[in-house]
């Protein structure tokens, strides 16, 4: 279950990680969108190069401006309001995305941690399966050892009682012969002994 668990977490790494490029991308998108419309106002403003002024991306500075009736350059202003506040909006959703990607580098950080756990965890399951099957190959050694004693203690047995049947048969025969000879001398020395009682 904690490897399965972290599996997903690995996962899970693998899809913040695509995240992160498609928030790395915005960024690099938003950033050119801001210069564009910085520079814009500044086209729009004149800030370039104003009457031998330091170049600069004063954006105040359209604002502060008059012009030779002393009159504010309303078309100007005006659109330099539009822009201004394209700008902002442009940086607010910046804002925005840099708060995420701190939260996904956050939970990047988490991931890496788990998987480094689940690293950990599956190089113990390894040792714990290597330690496994190297006792589970002695006991089949020892199982093994044992069996092939087993059946050379039953062959010798079976020797020994094969031994023993003949042997006994043996004896055996050997008693029906000694039977037969006492039988034989028995009736041998009945007819001797008859034979004398007749011959007196």
């Amino acid at each position: 279950q904690e490897i399965n668990k972290a599996l997903g977490l690995h996962v899970q790494d693998s899809l913040h990680q695509r995240n992160i490029m498609i928030q790395k991308r915005r960024n690099e998108k938003l950033d050119a969108e801001i210069a564009a419309i910085a520079a814009q106002i500044n086209d729009e403003m004149g800030l370039a190069k104003h009457k031998g002024e330091p170049e600069g991306h004063d954006l105040a500075a359209p604002f502060k401006r008059k012009d030779e009736s002393g009159k504010v350059a309303r078309s100007s202003t005006r659109k330099a309001v539009v822009l201004e506040q394209r700008l902002r909006n442009a940086q607010k959703r910046l804002a925005m995305l840099e708060h995420d990607n701190v939260t996904v580098k956050a939970k990047v950080d988490e991931l890496r941690r788990n998987r480094l756990m689940f690293e950990r965890a599956q190089r113990r399951h390894r040792e714990e399966m290597g330690t496994l099957r190297e006792a589970v190959a002695r006991e089949m050694a020892t199982a093994e050892g044992l069996v092939a004693e087993r059946d050379r203690l039953l062959r010798q047995v079976d020797g020994l009682l094969a031994e023993r049947a003949a042997e006994e048969a043996e004896f055996q025969e050997h008693m029906e012969q000694y039977d037969i000879t006492i039988l034989k001398t028995q009736e041998q020395g009945k007819a001797f002994m008859d034979g004398m009682a007749a011959n007196a």
